[in-house]
């Protein structure tokens, strides 16, 4: 659908360029101006400007200029009415009424979004203060998980006993929903249990921050070692990377990115210093999560477990890169040696 100006002028009017650049570049006062390194290609002096009076940026080194629409379609690498609708949500602006089956399905996802945000907090605060948690924060800290890295990647514990369920309802939040999230699993006697239980919680996010699922890592020597979300209105598997959100820049930057199997995987070298790191969630690798890597880089290096299915799951992703023009690399580790512990 169409928007009219005066739409996109009470959006522009809404923000401030200064804070959506700043959320991903470094800015700093030159003048009348903000400057920064280019987030579109990479260099060492800031030749990337920002003007706050005229609500525009300009890089003089790509070319890459425009206002706050052609910015966030740059960055996110989306379309101009996807942008429109990215910055609408981000500063409460109400655009005009679709068809009611799309505005439905808009009310369904922002709600679904309202829920995976209160799981992921709750998990969160679970992880840092609740004493059911204390296993799993021993276990961090033997897997040399900082508090800060903790953080930064939101992780969390998921108790069990129905205390999720329970937080969501006083919430208000409906149990169809809560399960419709993929939080819940239905019984056979229509009761409904949680699917993550005593265990060590990754969200899942999108390109803008948004928990959409959640990977959980049993405490122990448990089948299944790794329990993911399913497939939901937010949530597809292989149309997502792990922590592309909090790395797409530095990928951006480095013009390449390291590609590993797991959660740990990725988390492990990103505390090291490797921050163009993310994970495939699982082996399977998709032609979707090629193409999204590609948005930001044609060269990748593959680090996946050395074990059988590990080497397997490479050969099938080499195919995948150089059917999308990749300049593919492999790292082979040490045997019984993943990226994790190879770097500890």
């Amino acid at each position: 659908m169409r928007f009219d100006d005066q739409i996109l002028e009470q959006i522009r009017n809404s923000l401030s360029i200064i804070d959506l650049v700043g959320g991903y570049v470094q800015l700093r006062k030159s003048g009348t101006n903000h400057a920064g390194l280019c987030p579109f290609h990479h260099e060492k002096t800031p030749s990337f400007l920002v003007s706050e009076n005229k609500q525009i940026f300009k890089c003089f080194g790509c070319g890459a200029g425009g206002d706050v629409f052609k910015f966030v379609m740059l960055i996110e690498n989306i379309g101009f009415f996807e942008s429109i609708e990215f910055l609408a949500d981000r500063t409460g602006v109400t655009l005009p009424r679709r068809g009611e089956s799309e505005n439905a399905e808009a009310t369904q996802r922002k709600q679904h979004r309202k829920i995976m945000e209160a799981a992921s907090e709750f998990f969160s605060r679970c992880l840092q203060n609740s004493p059911a948690a204390r296993e799993a924060r021993l276990y961090l800290q033997k897997r040399q998980i900082d508090p800060s890295t903790q953080e930064q990647f939101h992780l969390g514990y998921a108790p069990g006993g129905g205390q999720l369920g329970r937080h969501l309802n006083d919430l208000g939040f409906k149990q169809k929903e809560v399960l419709a999230c993929g939080l819940t699993k239905e019984g056979q006697g229509g009761q409904h249990y949680e699917r993550f239980r005593q265990r060590i919680i990754f969200p899942i996010r999108d390109l803008s921050g948004r928990t959409i699922a959640f990977g959980g890592r049993i405490l122990g020597d448990g089948v299944p070692k790794y329990l993911n979300s399913p497939e939901t209105i937010l949530y597809s598997k292989g149309s997502n990377l792990y922590a592309l959100d909090a790395t797409r820049m530095e990928i951006r930057r480095e013009s390449c990115a390291i590609l590993v199997e797991g959660y740990f995987d990725c988390v492990v070298p990103f505390q090291f210093g490797f921050r163009n790191v993310v994970a495939s969630l699982g082996t399977s690798l998709t032609a979707g999560q090629v193409k999204l890597l590609g948005h930001y880089t044609r060269k990748v290096v593959v680090s996946y477990d050395p074990d059988s299915a590990g080497m397997s799951a490479t050969m099938r992703s080499i195919d995948l890169f150089l059917d999308q023009g990749f300049d593919v690399r492999i790292v082979q580790l040490s045997s019984g040696q993943d990226p994790d512990s190879f770097l500890r």
